[in-house]
């Protein structure tokens, strides 16, 4: 009966190698799993890091019409070009379409429009009709890209 218990034994024995083979080798599976995971975690949260920088180093600038009336009740027409974005705007360059009777009044470039801010361009004071025009803004920031706005203005 020794034999037979010693037999029983080692088949216990090696059964529990085994299992504890078999969980080492799936464990050490989990954690080369679980690895890539947190990398590509790490991964994005660096990408988003670096978006949030770059949009913290960009300007970001829209042109709104504004229309008033002088003391004479003419109605005085502007530009405001507003700077929306966490970074200040340089080199800000406003182009009017080519042939608009307000090109070579308002095409110019401004040195900097700051973060949160505006500067308004003076266009004309006139009761004469005002056909939509076309508009570009192109300027320069911290982020290193290029900025760029168009669009159609109308009052």
């Amino acid at each position: 009966m020794s034999d037979l218990a010693a037999w029983i034994s080692a088949g216990a024995a090696g059964v529990s190698v085994g299992a504890a083979v078999w969980a080492t080798m799936k464990g050490a599976k989990a954690q080369k799993a679980s690895s890539r995971v947190q990398r590509k975690l790490v991964e994005i949260e660096q990408a988003r890091d670096k978006e949030r920088t770059v949009e913290k180093s960009k300007a970001k600038l829209a042109a709104n019409p504004v229309k008033r009336m002088n003391r004479r009740g003419i109605p005085v027409y502007q530009m405001e070009i507003v700077n929306q974005g966490l970074a200040a705007a340089k080199k800000v360059v406003v182009k009017i379409e080519e042939g608009h009777r307000w090109a070579a009044r308002a095409n110019r470039e401004i040195p900097e429009i700051g973060a949160a801010s505006s500067y308004m361009v003076p266009l004309d004071a006139t009761k004469a009709r005002v056909d939509p025009f076309k508009v570009e803004l192109a300027w320069e920031d911290d982020s290193g890209e290029s900025g760029r706005y168009k669009t159609t203005m109308s009052f």
